[in-house]
């Protein structure tokens, strides 16, 4: 008896498994992945915005409500949800001193199928601004 050498039609076969089990998913990361230098760029202006908005308010309680407008003001002309972003302003209120902005960003988590979810964190930025000595505040 003769044994069977042809092979017509395991090319197609493997071609739709590497498709559906390698190629698929490797998309699927890539695009997950694209966007985090993206929020992270956000992250970092959203920052610099909040920290120099902090640093033009007369007080400490006007400083964080700027800020956190500001940051907000940010992140929403990118697009990002408000839930997804929490800022906080941290140093003294007083001239000459300097006080930080630190932004945090959740950076999305790629889902596989079957996988799970893969690569869910967040990325926090700063920026530091320094409040005028010379600089009069209202009363």
């Amino acid at each position: 008896m003769r044994r069977p050498t042809d092979d017509r039609g395991y090319a197609t076969a493997e071609l739709s498994l590497a498709i559906t089990f390698i190629l698929i998913p490797l998309l699927v990361v890539s695009l997950a992945f694209a966007q985090w230098p993206s929020r992270r760029g956000v992250a970092t202006a959203a920052a610099a915005e909040g920290a120099r908005s902090a640093a033009l308010a007369n007080d400490a309680a006007s400083a964080e409500l700027a800020m956190a407008e500001r940051v907000r003001e940010v992140t929403a002309a990118a697009g990002l949800d408000p839930g997804e972003v929490t800022a906080r302003l941290d140093g003294v209120f007083a001239p000459g001193e300097h006080i930080t902005v630190t932004v945090t960003v959740d950076l999305p988590a790629v889902v596989l199928p079957l996988v799970g979810t893969y690569a869910a964190t967040s990325e926090s930025q700063s920026a530091t601004e320094r409040i005028e000595i010379h600089r009069s505040f209202e009363r």
